[in-house]
Parts: structure tokens; C-alpha cells; sequence
């Protein structure tokens, strides 16, 4: 079943990284250095051997017992085959072992992904679990977008949700391509993660950090950006420099909403109000 894309897609931001609101270009690292053990097929445990249970040494024997010839069954009792049978209990054993073998996993090549840089996006802007992790505890701010406009008309992309599920997909796996690009575990669920891929060629430009990783910076339209949220804890100065961006960059002419959010008085939901 086809997952409906949401009208607003959001992108939260440290203060740090206001750049991408001031020119208008979201940043792409290159997938391959997401340092994500599951993408990059980090070493695995050996898969269990598996055990014969009592009770499926049994049914094996009862099923050969009782696909004897009529001229045959007629010469034994159960009993008998069975005590017949345990002579011969290591080798079948063995051969119900491999019948239960499990099927070797394989599962989607690295190698894949070079070249390929990558954005995170969420469904919603209220998440307090992304507030303290991708926006500098709270103190940042979040860009809302129009997700029909994020992505210049014929640029080479994928924009997708990911599925938060409890095993790894496989190389075969119906959601192609890059199927691991697209899932993680469930205890990430809460996220509602979109991950937008694009390939780094097409950035308008490329820089290193000073950690190594490299970076790509993509431009999005203007008219894509719907409003801002400062975080609960945003310093007078952050919201400064963001409403003086949107007040003086002809890009955002005339201006973009600006949001806040605040506490609920009894729960731990966070709400986005206007600013005044």
C-alpha cells in the first residue's frame, strides 16, 4: 500500500546551521558516511544452529512409519521402528537439521550508495524526542515546507517515509531501490523520519568538514518554505538573526509566518503558536 506524502514536511535545525535558511539550500551528507552499521553491513553474530526438539524427532519418524508399505508395517510395530530407529538417530537428526536450516541472509550491497547524498525531513514539527536531538535542545528552530515544492521539477531524487520495523530487508526486498536506506528499528518510530535522496553531483556546491565528512548543499525554492518555529528555550538572538533574514533576504519576500512553541500546562505535548 502506497503511503500518502503529507502537505508539510519539516527540517529541524541547531542555530548553527541558519545558513540554510539564509541561502536557501538544504544540506546533503553523503550516505556513505552516515555511519550507520545497518547500511554498512557491519560484522553479524553467526546465525543459531539450529536445535532437534524431542518432539519433531517424533513427528519425522512418525511420518516415515507411516509411509511404509502395507508388506512392511505389517512385519513391526511403532514400538519396534522406533527402537530401530535410534540407531540411526544421529543421521536424522542431521538430515532434519538442514530441512530447518534457515535461508542465508543477503542483504543490500553499500557499494550501492556511493555517490548518493541524503537530507532528513519528519511528518511533525511538535516532536519533543526531535527538538532535543536535532535542534540543539530545544533551542533552535524548524523549517516547514511545502512538500510539493521542496524539490526543483526534474531533479533526481527519491523522497520517501521510513518503515520502522523489527527485521532487517533483504537485498530482494519489494521496495527497491535501496530498501535499507529506507528502514530502522522500531524503537525509532516516534520520529517519523522522510529521507530525501539525491545524488551529490548535482549540488550546487560540496565542502568537507573538518571531521571528513563531506557535505553537499542543494538548493530549494523560496516559495517552499511556509513558516519558522522557534524552539521553547531559542535565544533572543537566534530569532533575531531569523527574522532579519526573512525581513531583509529578497528570497523570502514578503516574509514568512513565524512560530513558537510552548509548553502545555499539563501534559508533555508541545504547541505551535503565532508569535506576536
Amino acid at each position: 500500500m502506497k503511503m500518502q506524502r503529507p502537505s508539510k514536511l519539516y527540517v529541524y535545525l541547531s542555530p548553527a546551521r541558519l545558513d540554510v535558511l539564509r541561502h536557501a539550500h538544504l544540506h546533503f551528507t553523503a550516505i556513505s558516511q552516515w555511519s550507520d552499521p545497518y547500511l554498512d553491513n557491519a560484522p553479524m553474530v553467526a546465525q543459531q544452529a539450529v536445535q532437534v526438539t524431542q518432539a519433531q524427532y517424533q513427528a519425522t519418524l512418525k511420518k516415515q512409519f507411516d509411509a511404509l508399505p502395507p508388506s512392511l508395517k505389517g512385519l513391526m510395530t511403532w514400538e519396534s521402528f522406533q527402537q530401530q530407529a535410534e540407531k540411526k538417530r544421529e543421521a536424522i537428526e542431521a538430515d532434519i537439521r538442514q530441512r530447518l536450516k534457515p535461508t542465508p541472509v543477503e542483504f543490500p550491497d553499500p557499494s550501492g550508495y556511493i555517490g548518493l547524498g541524503g537530507a532528513r525531513l519528519f511528518a511533525k514539527a511538535d516532536n519533543p524526542l526531535l527538538w532535543e536531538r536535532y535542534a540543539d535542545r530545544h533551542r533552535g528552530v524548524v523549517l516547514e515546507f511545502h512538500q510539493s515544492m521542496l524539490v526543483p521539477s526534474g531533479a533526481k531524487h527519491l523522497l520517501r517515509p521510513v518503515i520502522y520495523c523489527q527485521e532487517r530487508p533483504q537485498r530482494r526486498h519489494p521496495i527497491q531501490p535501496f530498501p535499507a536506506l529506507f528502514h530502522r528499528p522500531t524503537v525509532y518510530a516516534s520520529e517519523e523520519e522522510w529521507r530525501l535522496i539525491r545524488p551529490m553531483s548535482d549540488a550546487k556546491a560540496l565542502k568537507t568538514l573538518k571531521n571528513g565528512d563531506e557535505v553537499g548543499f542543494f538548493s530549494f525554492s523560496p516559495k517552499a518554505l511556509s513558516s519558522v518555529i522557534f524552539g521553547a528555550l531559542c535565544p533572543p538572538e537566534t530569532r533575531e538573526q531569523v527574522t532579519r533574514i526573512l525581513q531583509y533576504n529578497l528570497l523570502y519576500k514578503p516574509g514568512r509566518t513565524l512560530r513558537e512553541v510552548r509548553l502545555d500546562p499539563v501534559s508533555y505535548r508541545l504547541h505551535l503558536r503565532g508569535t506576536l
